[in-house]
């Protein structure tokens, strides 16, 4: 709370986006003992103001770098063995970069390097890129954080005031994590109901939050929004839909197979229900029935589906990750729907 306050008192920010930041900056202490480093995009006009509050990140995170405008080669350059928790102002991003900086966010996945070798660049990072949405990032596995011009009566934020707030909360943040780390490495908290990567953000910052299970079911309520957000976005996007056509089929129960053109002309109506203007062929719908891991058949009339125990569960495994299967469309008789999470 201590943490959260200084955010408050110095930027003007809401509680939420406050308390989300003091999570964000507890879970850098610990993050060579989760399975992926939490992410924070920051947006906003004002690029004094947000790097004022990558500097006071940079007080509290645990071995803070702050980066501008950084590039592929750099980042590979960087001295990524100690996780440094990076704080990058970037006004843009490449599709490589992006790339790299979502990947080395998971523990254990190297980068190919030079000479044959390999890198690991997993770490924490704090992004600033002014009023770009960061979609190139996928937002879907990210804090939020929306940061405002500062007000006129907002403190003024000083070297010496830095100095200070590190000076104070660093012992404590590092004691925290001597005495902790092995209670975060076990830790086997989660929120269900949320939708995968989301689920994957909660988890990963609930298990910094040690001994204080209210503080840490919170993080259900600050991130309630986010998680809308990613449902609302795979509304239309197609391969969500897909799965929620052949999940009805299913439980229908009235085939054992259905056309791909078929599943085309369903996917299409759903998603004009929805706004969506885009219309996709058979074909391209068979190709993302390809990389859901659906397996076609051919008849004499075309391509088909077999609504078969495989084809069920593949599905069902997919509804579940995505939050596409809840209460109000699970069906009692179906074994699929009944498995564990």
């Amino acid at each position: 709370m201590r943490i959260a306050g200084l955010f408050t008192q110095y930027f003007d920010l809401p509680d939420q986006d406050a308390s989300l930041l003091a999570y964000f900056a507890l879970s850098t202490h610990f993050v060579d003992f989760l399975p992926s480093a939490p992410g924070l995009l920051i947006s906003g006009p004002d690029v004094y103001s947000a790097i004022g509050l990558l500097r006071l990140l940079g007080s509290v995170c645990r071995r803070p770098l702050m980066l501008a405008e950084i590039t592929a080669g750099g980042f590979r350059s960087l001295p990524m063995h100690l996780h440094p928790t990076l704080l990058i102002n970037q006004s843009g991003l490449t599709p490589r970069m992006a790339a790299l900086l979502h990947s080395s966010r998971h523990r254990g996945l190297n980068v190919p390097g030079s000479s044959g070798n390999v890198l690991d660049l997993y770490g924490a990072r704090a992004i600033f890129m002014g009023m770009d949405a960061g979609d190139s990032l996928g937002c879907g596995d990210l804090i939020r954080i929306s940061q405002t011009p500062a007000q006129p009566h907002s403190p003024v934020l000083g070297g010496v005031c830095l100095d200070q707030i590190a000076r104070e909360l660093q012992p404590q943040l590092l004691m925290y994590r001597l005495a902790n780390w092995r209670k975060v490495q076990e830790s086997e908290f989660d929120v269900l109901k949320f939708t995968f990567p989301m689920r994957e953000l909660a988890r990963n910052l609930g298990a910094c939050i040690v001994d204080d299970p209210e503080l840490a079911q919170r993080l259900s309520l600050l991130l309630d929004a986010q998680d809308e957000d990613v449902r609302t976005q795979r509304c239309t996007d197609i391969r969500y839909v897909i799965v929620e056509v052949i999940l009805v089929l299913l439980h229908k129960r009235e085939l054992s197979a259905v056309r791909v053109e078929k599943i085309a002309d369903l996917t299409n109506v759903l998603l004009r229900s929805r706004g969506e203007i885009i219309e996709y062929s058979a074909v391209e719908v068979g190709w993302n029935l390809r990389h859901l891991g659906l397996c076609r058949h051919r008849d004499g009339m075309g391509k088909s589906l077999s609504l078969n125990s495989d084809t069920s569960r593949r599905v069902h495994e997919w509804a579940r990750s995505w939050g596409v299967l809840s209460r109000q469309n699970a069906l009692d008789e179906c074994p699929d729907c009944a498995a564990p999470t």
